[in-house]
C-alpha cells in the first residue's frame, strides 16, 4: 500500500512538471523510504503492582434483644387485725345508803355511748422494684486481613554474541526461618505462610542486593518501602525482616 501511494505521488509530480528532473525525485523518495525503515523502534512494558485496600462497612450480625412490657394481675392476700367496740348495758341490784354524790340521781340526764369499730381500708401504692436497661456496648477489635497481591517484575538481561551463561541463584532455605518464627512469633496471631514468611524473604532478598551495606544503613529506606506496601505493619514484622537480612548476608 505504501509503495503504491508513493508511485501515485511520483506519477502526479511527473504529470505536473514533465519528465525533467524525474531521476532526482526518485532518489529523494528512495532515501525517505530508507529513513522510515531505519527509525528507532520502541516497546513499552508496563510494570503493574496491586495494593491491598481494606475498608469497613456496618452490617447486622443477627443478634440482639427484644424487650416487651406487659401488665399482668395476680391475687394477693393479707391479714389485718381490726378493733371493735360494743356497748353493753348491765343492771346490777344495789342496796346501800345514799351518799352525797348520789344526790344528782334525781336530775334528768342523758348518757350516750357509741360503738366503734375498725374496718380494713385497701390502698394500692406502686413502687419501682426493678429496672430493665437496654443499651449497647461498643468494643473495638482488630481483624488481621491476609491476602496476596500481584506485581509485575521486569528482569533486564543483555544479549551478547557469546554463549549465554546461567546466572547463579541464591537458594532460600526455609528451615531456619520457620524455627525462628516458632521461637519468637508463634503466639502473635499471624501464621508463618501467610504472614511472617514474606517478611523473612523480604529481608533475605534485600541482603543480596544491598552491596554489603549493614542494617543500620539500609533500615530507614527499608522501613519506608515496607510501609508503602504494608502500611502500619513495620513494628510487627521488623524483627523478622532484620533476621532475614542477617541470614542473607551469611
Amino acid at each position: 500500500m505504501a509503495n503504491r501511494r508513493e508511485d501515485e505521488n511520483l506519477n502526479d509530480i511527473n504529470a505536473t512538471t514533465g519528465s525533467t528532473g524525474s531521476t532526482g525525485r526518485d532518489e529523494t523518495l528512495r532515501e525517505d523510504k530508507m529513513i522510515s525503515r531505519t527509525r528507532d523502534e520502541q516497546a513499552s512494558i508496563p510494570v503493574v503492582e496491586e495494593e491491598l485496600a481494606v475498608g469497613k462497612r456496618t452490617v447486622e450480625t443477627g443478634g440482639g434483644v427484644r424487650v416487651e412490657k406487659e401488665v399482668t394481675t395476680r391475687p394477693v392476700e393479707e391479714s389485718v387485725s381490726l378493733h371493735e367496740e360494743r356497748v353493753t348495758v348491765e343492771r346490777r341490784p344495789v342496796n346501800r345508803e345514799v351518799e352525797p354524790g348520789d344526790l344528782h340521781a334525781f336530775e334528768n340526764k342523758t348518757i350516750e355511748m357509741h360503738e366503734m369499730a375498725e374496718e380494713a381500708v385497701v390502698e394500692k401504692r406502686a413502687r419501682v422494684v426493678e429496672e430493665v436497661v437496654v443499651g449497647k456496648e461498643a468494643h473495638e477489635r482488630t481483624e488481621h486481613i491476609s491476602d496476596t497481591v500481584r506485581r509485575t517484575d521486569v528482569r533486564i538481561e543483555p544479549i551478547t554474541a557469546s554463549a549465554t551463561s546461567t546466572a547463579s541463584t541464591r537458594t532460600f532455605d526455609d528451615a531456619p526461618f520457620r524455627t525462628h518464627y516458632t521461637k519468637n512469633f508463634a503466639d502473635s496471631g499471624w501464621d508463618y505462610d501467610s504472614g511472617y514468611s514474606h517478611a523473612y524473604r523480604y529481608g533475605y532478598d534485600l541482603a543480596g542486593s544491598s552491596s554489603g551495606s549493614d542494617w543500620s544503613t539500609v533500615e530507614p529506606e527499608v522501613r519506608s518501602q515496607w510501609e508503602t506496601r504494608n502500611k502500619g505493619t513495620w513494628e510487627r514484622f521488623k524483627d523478622a525482616i532484620r533476621y532475614g537480612f542477617d541470614q542473607g548476608r551469611q
